[in-house]
């Protein structure tokens, strides 16, 4: 797995103080490629999982929202048991992270 570049953006706006926009306009991949997975490309879609045998789980633009908030990780690598890496199952590897949090008149107390 690898990629040539990686960038991470997370966007929160509002135009009337109450209705939110979230997106993650701005991320992108250049030259992503999973060995195994040729349907992989730089335009993955939102929260794309993979298996990687030997390895783990990896999420690619991994994105959570809320009604004021997003957050986007690149990269976000899960490492299953019986692994081949070394690495304690369970660990989280996080490549690229951006999140955005806004604030509206129906979010204040």
């Amino acid at each position: 797995m690898g990629a040539g570049t990686l960038t991470v953006q997370a966007n929160a706006s509002t135009s009337d103080g109450v209705h939110v926009h979230l997106s993650d306009t701005g991320t992108s991949f250049t030259n992503l490629m999973v060995s195994g997975h040729p349907e992989i490309t730089d335009d993955v879609p939102p929260n794309t999982k993979v298996a990687l045998s030997g390895v783990g789980t990896v999420c690619l633009r991994c994105e959570a929202t809320g009604s004021n908030y997003i957050d986007v990780k690149g990269i976000q690598l899960l490492i299953g048991q019986n692994n081949i890496v070394g690495l304690p199952a369970g660990t989280l590897i996080i490549v690229g992270h951006a999140s955005a949090l806004i604030h509206t008149s129906s979010s204040l107390p």
